[in-house]
């Protein structure tokens, strides 16, 4: 009988025999994983069986061998199942971006927002502001802003004027009434955690283009 070692599994040169009745009739598919009792089968870095003895092996003791193999492997499926693209953007992208939101943002009353993905605890979105907004607080996500073009005043903690509920977990005010201001410009970056009040403020006739990664409390 074979002995799991860690991911792989070993048998001796005088425990089994490769039988071609065997590996014709004796393959598993799983999802990403491929079961094949040959010499050189192999299931990512796991050598299955090899070195056999020219003896008939009984089915049960076939199906019991293929279940220690896949069990052995089984670990490795939430690392497959978990694994995503990587998204890249290029400057050319971000520049083409603004231009589409700029009309969009004259028609809504000074910014557009455009959702590039979305993960299981964060997502990723461009805004195009030419007015200065509101005051808002996000109770459930974090802000990480990338400044991409243009420049604006950040207003981070103080408290909401005249807050109200938008959303769950979503309140808009009028502004933000004592909070610490900072102003950004291309290239620089700003953490806003949960629950934190802010204001983005522009300059008259002022723009301003930001990358956001919206993170999950």
């Amino acid at each position: 009988m074979p002995k799991a070692s860690g991911t792989c599994f070993e048998s001796g040169p005088r425990n089994f025999e490769r039988d071609p009745s065997f590996q014709r009739s004796f393959s598993i598919s799983f999802g990403a994983f491929h079961l094949s009792f040959s010499r050189d089968a192999r299931l990512g870095s796991c050598t299955t069986i090899s070195n056999f003895k020219r003896t008939r092996i009984p089915f049960m003791k076939r199906l019991h061998v293929a279940a220690l193999a896949l069990g052995a492997c089984l670990p490795l499926l939430p690392i497959i199942a978990s694994a995503q693209s990587v998204d890249t953007y290029s400057a050319q992208k971000f520049e083409q971006i603004k231009k589409d939101l700029m009309p969009k943002a004259d028609q809504a009353g000074g910014d557009a927002a455009l959702q590039l993905e979305k993960y299981p605890n964060h997502s990723s979105m461009v805004s195009f502001r030419n007015k200065s907004g509101k005051g808002e607080l996000h109770e459930q996500m974090a802000d990480v802003m990338f400044i991409l073009d243009g420049s604006a005043t950040l207003v981070t903690g103080g408290s909401l004027v005249n807050a109200k509920t938008t959303a769950p977990n979503e309140q808009r005010g009028d502004s933000v009434k004592g909070g610490k201001s900072v102003t950004l410009h291309k290239g620089d970056v700003a953490h806003i955690p949960a629950n934190t009040p802010h204001q983005m403020i522009l300059p008259a006739g002022g723009t301003i283009e930001y990358f956001v990664v919206k993170v999950q409390k």
